[in-house]
């Protein structure tokens, strides 16, 4: 809620950080209305939630770097291995269950992120450009008191979450028996 609340002081029309800066650098003329609006667009409230995730993803994916055994690289400079050639057959192979890891467990939060959605973009209205089906959701069923259709939502979007996560994990499984 600190992060949503935050954000939202600094996309503010007339007082925010971001507006007066890119006024003062001429991208803009007057206040711009961000985010809190029936045409706002949601790239404001990705660029939040990518803010938001970063430290947790650079710290998985550090992590999974610092896991790979040093004699890999050095085998593979003895045999004539690049720096490119290192990265490419060393580190992506290596790395590719961190990274299942780290991208199924982000797109999870973001696919459910109705916390920034809601506080930074309360608008009620259908024709709003930030609602994702957590959003919809919420409005059909306690907003607009449709509780079946809301319930829909939410266990259509639980059927497609499980059905990639369970074809991510499936296709992770063969890769690491093989």
């Amino acid at each position: 809620m600190v992060v949503a609340l935050t954000w939202q002081w600094l996309y503010d029309p007339f007082f925010g950080v971001i507006n007066y800066y890119l006024k003062q650098l001429g991208l803009i003329r007057g206040p711009t209305a961000w985010v809190g609006q029936p045409n706002s667009e949601i790239w404001p409230i990705v660029i939040v939630a990518i803010w938001r995730g970063l430290p947790f993803m650079a710290l998985m994916l550090l992590s999974g770097l610092q896991a790979i055994p040093a004699e890999l690289y050095e085998a593979a400079k003895v045999d004539g291995a690049n720096l490119w050639n290192r990265f490419r057959y060393v580190t992506v192979p290596q790395m590719r269950t961190v990274t299942t890891v780290v991208v199924m467990l982000t797109t999870m939060w973001w696919w459910n992120s109705f916390d920034l959605q809601k506080i930074m973009s309360p608008v009620s209205n259908i024709g709003n450009k930030t609602m994702t089906l957590p959003v919809l959701a919420w409005y059909e069923a306690f907003d607009w008191h449709h509780l079946g259709r809301g319930a829909a939502i939410s266990v259509i979007s639980l059927v497609v979450m499980l059905v990639i996560m369970i074809w991510n994990v499936r296709r992770e499984m063969r890769s690491v028996t093989e």
